[in-house]
């Protein structure tokens, strides 16, 4: 009993650290179209260390969202997002909500005015339903309504579905698992039908609450399609925060200083916002990642400044990052695998 109350105590410390380590803002609207029916916007701010992340997804047009990573610079009253030396945004606060301003920075005018308001919305917390599943070592929890379902990956990556309200379940193994644009997905063939089952790390909305959740799940099995919210339940080793600088690329016998004459490749992770920034030798890389105890994955695509670059070093680099799947720690040093192979080997920088 102390074991088990222990580690709940440490699993939930975890996730209020990260809570309150997270000094952003999250709004949210849909912005006008004029090829679709709305540009569902989020964009969460940081105006402390000066970032922002910004999820738009054309509806009607297609289900993945644009991401884009930048930094905010105050132009007197307003703030411009800029995304590299592009500006992405260009925003001001407004009766605690925010508003988007057109290109010369002017507020829109009109009987749209209103529809160019995001507003501060609330992350949502763990459900009691989620807390148990991370107790029970699951992956990954969608959750979602009409009828009520849950989806639930456990450690071995099986699958279980549910429908509570109606007393079914469904227990999915052996599940394939493949990345694609940003997506964990799962296939396979239960009971002569093809399912499919799909984790995308961007934020969503579940339609009935006020609350954002951090993920957004697909499931197709036959004629049976849900749409819902979810969460990835394991936080990651907390050793992997931090920047890190490569010390070591499997292939060419050379030194990093002179595959990458530029600049050393380098990644810093974000365990509360389960994203990842860095260099890749040249042009700046922002992205998600999913980890657990010793598997991670960064999820593609990413963003990608387009600087032009000497030598072939940044093209290994970004190849070695997508096929990482385990890594380790040894010492002060971080080991990304591919299986057993070791593609890349970083040292921890010292903090300023």
């Amino acid at each position: 009993m102390k074991k088990i109350i222990a580690t709940s105590f440490l699993f939930m410390s975890l996730f209020v650290q990260a809570q309150r380590k997270n000094s952003s803002t999250l709004y949210s609207g849909t912005l006008p179209c004029a090829d679709c029916s709305g540009i569902i916007t989020y964009l969460e701010l940081d105006s402390s260390q000066k970032i922002f992340r910004l999820e738009q997804t054309y509806s009607n047009k297609s289900e993945r969202a644009n991401r884009v990573d930048g930094v905010m610079k105050k132009k007197g009253n307003q703030w411009w997002l800029y995304d590299d030396k592009t500006i992405a945004l260009r925003i001001q606060y407004f009766n605690g909500n925010i508003r988007v301003l057109d290109t010369r920075g002017m507020p829109i005018s009109g009987n749209l005015s209103s529809s160019y308001i995001l507003h501060k919305k609330q992350k949502a917390k763990l459900s009691q339903t989620a807390w148990t599943a991370a107790q029970r070592g699951s992956k990954w929890i969608g959750i979602g309504n009409e009828p009520a379902w849950t989806i639930e990956v456990n450690g071995r990556n099986h699958i279980e579905v549910s429908w509570p309200l109606e007393g079914k379940k469904m227990t999915l193994k052996n599940a394939a698992i493949q990345q694609d644009n940003g997506m964990l997905i799962y296939t396979g063939v239960e009971q002569e039908k093809n399912y499919t089952i799909e984790f995308l790390l961007s934020y969503s909305s579940d339609g009935m609450s006020d609350f954002i959740y951090p993920a957004s799940v697909h499931f197709s099995w036959g004629e049976t399609k849900l749409k819902g919210v979810g969460f990835q339940l394991q936080e990651p080793l907390p050793q992997l925060s931090g920047k890190w600088e490569l010390t070591f690329i499997s292939g060419p016998k050379m030194t990093i200083p002179a595959m990458f004459p530029q600049r050393i490749p380098f990644i810093e992770f974000k365990l509360n916002e389960m994203r990842f920034h860095g260099n890749a030798g040249c042009n700046t890389i922002n992205g998600a990642f999913s980890a657990l105890q010793d598997s991670i994955t960064f999820l593609q695509p990413w963003q990608s400044t387009m600087m032009a670059c000497q030598g072939n070093g940044e093209q290994l680099f970004t190849k070695l990052l997508g096929q990482i799947n385990t890594y380790k720690f040894e010492k002060n040093e971080l080991l990304l695998f591919q299986g057993k192979k070791l593609l890349l080997r970083f040292k921890k920088s010292s903090p300023i």
